[in-house]
């Protein structure tokens, strides 16, 4: 299902405030928001309304700004666009509950969090800026499906010996349902991932090519495991291998082989360069799996999630999880024209030459000014659950640091612990890029191919007062091993 959008001119005056949210308010109570839902959808709304009116146009009856509405299955986005006054976040004052009745400032940003899944500015240059507001349809969400006997999760499933016959395929959009109360199953609800909660976004990203769903299914129909591959576009030439879950009681049964081994065939049916994935470092079996198909580890993100509890793998977790990051060429062909930043050349090498990967270390001084920026310079995203984000930073150029500096403040001051930024490699101007990143406090992750808008990427992070102890991470291969000893030696925050 394609998201209906609808766009509205709305002139800057307050007597248009009240008639405008009760406009988004019915649109929501078509969608199936219940009454509480509504009245935060409400509340957010007539914020941010009123935020654009009086201070970014300054009450000014000759401006305007425009409301486009996208609803989808499972979401309501509003996105509130102008050209007033310029405004950064980072720098606006934070309301604290505690101080309510002396000092209101920053209380309509305060409210809209509040009210809302996702509140985002977004800077756009000379098209001025965009406020962003998402609510998903909690009523939608899996356990609101399921009967009660289905919430109970139990800890040690009873294994299935043998395994029934099975069918790997693609998903059907009416198996939604099922992948949600398999991901339940899994993990009840701790995956980083909020959307695989959503029968309907399963079934919505699937339709639009953004996830590619691979099922087990026993002969009598009965859902045994998920897989998919992300996408970020239709175009994209890499993809993300995840999602993936068993059901407790067929665990061990080789599903998951079978699964990755469908979705690898058919990532080479459509062109893909490569795949990657991410695997835990809480405990080594995810990482041993995704070793076995020649998946080489090129990263490693520093608590990227919260806690996550895998039912009968791992309990334990005493700090945010990190991730693994791994590739797996499938058929590129073109040889990346690489600039890493001086400091990190060694390491970028013996990353890509791991890969065994085409590329070519060209000297940026030689090639500086051979870019031109064009395009959507930075994209943002960030993760509500998980409380981090990333930054995908396609050009290296001083406009393209702005906005990346710019939405940093923004996450560092809504307490987002851990921001990643993905830098274009292939970016002539990557080493100034990423060296005032470091300047920041960020430091080295890693590469990952394709991950800056189809070019190869320079992983650079940044922890918000989040400890990370080494020690503690498990990590299988003697590569995933060096590099975490390479980054532990560049974390600012390391002891």
């Amino acid at each position: 299902m394609k998201p209906l959008v609808s766009s509205l001119t709305v002139p800057c005056r307050l007597d248009y405030l009240a008639p405008l949210s009760a406009f988004v308010q019915e649109l929501a109570g078509q969608m199936g928001f219940d009454e509480k839902e509504l009245s935060l959808i409400r509340l957010g709304v007539e914020e941010a309304v009123t935020n654009v009116i009086e201070h970014g146009l300054e009450l000014n009856p000759d401006e305007s700004f425009t409301l486009t509405l996208e609803a989808a299955a499972s979401a309501l986005t509003v996105r509130i666009s102008e050209k007033g006054l310029p405004f950064d976040p980072a720098r606006a004052p934070q309301y604290s509950p505690d101080r309510a009745g002396e000092d209101t400032s920053g209380l309509g940003m305060f409210l809209m969090r509040a009210a809302m899944d996702v509140v985002e500015y977004h800077n756009l240059g000379r098209d001025g800026k965009e406020t962003v507001l998402v609510k998903h349809l909690g009523n939608r969400r899996i356990d609101r499906l399921m009967e009660p006997e289905e919430l109970i999760v139990r800890e040690e499933a009873p294994r299935v010996t043998p395994l029934p016959g099975f069918t790997v395929r693609r998903a059907r959009p009416e198996e939604a349902i099922e992948i949600a109360k398999c991901a339940y199953r899994a993990y009840g609800y701790t995956y980083f991932a909020d959307y695989i909660y959503f029968p309907d976004k399963i079934a919505e990203y699937n339709a639009s090519g953004q996830m590619v769903s691979a099922v087990a299914v026993t002969d009598d129909g009965a859902l045994m495991g998920h897989t998919a591959l992300k996408l970020t576009d239709p175009k994209a030439k890499t993809a993300e291998m995840g999602v993936a879950f068993v059901k407790p009681e067929y665990r061990g049964g080789g599903l998951l082989r079978r699964m990755t081994d469908f979705l690898l065939d058919y990532g080479k049916g459509i062109g893909l360069e490569g795949v990657f994935g991410q695997a835990v470092t809480s405990h080594t079996a995810s990482q041993t799996v995704i070793s076995k198909y020649g998946f080489v580890d090129c990263g490693l993100v520093l608590g990227i999630l919260t806690d996550m509890t895998f039912k009968e793998i791992c309990q334990d977790l005493h700090q945010r999880e990190s991730l693994v990051v791994s590739y797996l060429p499938l058929q590129r062909q073109r040889c990346a024209v690489i600039h890493p930043p001086a400091r990190h050349l060694d390491m970028v090498r013996r990353l890509y030459e791991r890969l065994a990967l085409p590329f070519q270390v060209e000297d940026a001084a030689v090639a500086q000014g051979a870019e031109t920026d064009q395009g959507e310079l930075v994209k943002t995203a960030k993760s509500q659950s998980a409380n981090s984000a990333e930054i995908r930073a396609s050009s290296c150029g001083d406009e393209a640091f702005s906005l990346t500096r710019s939405q940093w403040k923004q996450y560092c001051q809504e307490r987002t612990d851990a921001i990643f930024v993905y830098v274009n490699l292939e970016d002539p101007r990557c080493p100034g890029f990423a060296v005032r990143c470091e300047e920041l406090g960020f430091f080295f992750g890693g590469v990952q191919p394709g991950a800056a808008n189809g070019r190869d990427a320079l992983i650079l992070q940044y922890l918000n007062n989040v400890k990370i102890d080494y020690d503690c991470l498990h990590l299988y291969s003697a590569g995933a091993q060096e590099l975490a000893r390479y980054i532990r030696a560049s974390d600012p925050n390391a002891a």
